[in-house]
Formats: structure tokens, sequence, C-alpha cells
């Protein structure tokens, strides 16, 4: 049975809890808590770069899932069906592991990128370090390795388990994501237009709107294969990536939280000042 878009995109709502924290970076946000109607959980800073200078981006999200979940879904291996600009895993191996929770690995992934209306897919390889050795605060961090996209492709994510004042348990979580992001193959000419830094913030924002929608999807599909068939949460990841159908796999991203059909392009031109 095909799966309950309204359920799925309730179930997200439920579980992707309060907006993120607030931004440091100077710059006004290209979104936060609200846009259009929407409840988002996170706020999403981008400093803008140039040809030469990489765009700064900073995202902090918050969840109603424990710290693992996250790291789960972004270290699994097979994890490219969760993201739409994702196409494809080419290559994936472990580099080096140990003590236990530290991993190092090598992730070459096939990305769908725009540039100025143009779509291309392009490769990028990343040296990507997985700790999870402190379980309230498991972190990834990657450095590029090479790419046909960018110039530059670095940064990471940590995840901060938040817990109840009373009982201590853990309730959520709090993510952040700090990245820097320098293309490759801007035209001179291009460089010298008009709005050239404003294209570059937009574009970025986007993409890490894009990503974050994807995950947001991720952990509510989590929650529900986990709550309906008793799954651990390696074996829902596993479901999740398997490209099987699971919970929320019809629902498009932009349709968490009770969002509008609002376009990707017209949210940030909304949000950026």
């Amino acid at each position: 049975m095909a799966p309950n878009k309204k359920d799925a995109t309730d179930s997200v709502s439920g579980i992707i809890g309060t907006r993120g924290s607030g931004q440091d970076s100077g710059e006004a946000p290209l979104a936060s808590g609200r846009g259009r109607g929407r409840m988002v959980n996170y706020t999403l800073c981008v400093t803008p770069g140039s040809a030469k200078v990489p765009t700064q981006i900073r995202l902090a999200a918050r969840w109603t899932v424990p710290p693992e979940t996250l790291f789960g879904i972004f270290t699994h291996p097979k994890n490219a069906r969760i993201y739409r600009d994702t196409k494809a895993v080419t290559d994936w191996r472990v580099l080096s592991a140990g003590p236990p929770g530290l991993k190092v690995v090598s992730i070459e992934k096939l990305e769908e990128v725009e540039v100025l209306g143009v779509k291309r897919s392009l490769s990028t390889l990343l040296k990507v370090t997985e700790d999870c050795r402190d379980a309230d605060r498991p972190s990834v961090v990657f450095t590029m390795e090479r790419s046909e996209a960018h110039k530059r492709f670095e940064g990471g994510w940590t995840w901060d388990a938040v817990r109840d004042p009373a009982t201590g348990a853990v309730i959520g979580c709090e993510g952040l994501l700090l990245q820097d992001v320098l293309p490759k193959g801007v035209p001179r000419l291009v460089q010298k237009m008009p709005g050239f830094k404003h294209v570059l913030r937009c574009t970025s924002g986007r993409a890490a709107r894009r990503m974050i929608e994807d995950t947001n999807v991720a952990v509510a599909a989590l929650v529900t294969l986990r709550a309906e068939r008793g799954l651990s949460l390696a074996q829902a990841l596993d479901t999740l990536c398997s490209g099987g159908q699971y919970p929320g796999a019809a629902v498009g991203s932009h349709q968490i939280a009770g969002s509008s059909s609002v376009s990707a392009s017209e949210s940030d031109e909304e949000n950026v000042v």
C-alpha cells in the first residue's frame, strides 16, 4: 500500500521539534523559524563568498530524537537515496578504524549541482571522520580530496544531546553544521556580473535547505519504522536506505511541517536581505 502523504507530513511535524538556535555569523538568516506559514526546525545563515573566497554555511537544527539517529543517517554507506541532490554513492571504503567509535572513510558521491540555472552531475571525493565515542556528542568531519564541482568543500556536523532536566533522559538533540564551499569552473565573465555573490549565497542556501528538509523526512520515517515494526535503529536505517518502500517515501520534502508549496528559489529570494 502506498504511503499516506498526510500521515507522513504529520509525522515529520511531531518529530523535528522546535526551531533551531539563533545565528552568530553576522548575516541575516536565509531561513529561520517561519516562512509563508511554515514552521521549521532550523536556522540557516550563509556568509557570501566569491569565486576565490569560500561561502560559509552555518546551520543549526533541533530534533526530538537522540543524536545517534542523525549520526546514523549521515554515516550510512547507502544514504544517497535520502537526498535529492546526491545521485549516487559511487565508492565507499574504510580507510582506518579504531579506537571503538572512531572511523575514517572515503566517500565518492555523484551530485546534482545547479549554478545559474544549469544542472550538472559531478563527482566529489571526500575523506570523512566519523566519531561516536561520546554518545551525547557524535560528530562527522569531512574534507575534500578532489571534486569536479568544488575548489573547496569542507566542514562538519556535531549533534549534542538534549536531556530532560527532571529525569536526565535524552529527549532530543541539537545539531550544528559549519561548512565552507568554493565552486569550481565559474567563467570570469559570470564572476564579474552584478549580484554574483548573491547568486552564490542563494545557491548554497538552497542546497543546505534541501539537505535539512530531506533529513527531516528521513528522521520521521525512521521513527515510524521503529515504532510500527519494532526495528532497531540499524535495521530501520538499512530499510530506509535499501530502496524498499518506507513511511514518507512519497512525500516531497517541501511538504514537511505543513509547509506551503513554495519553490526553493522563491523561498531563497524571500529570506535573503
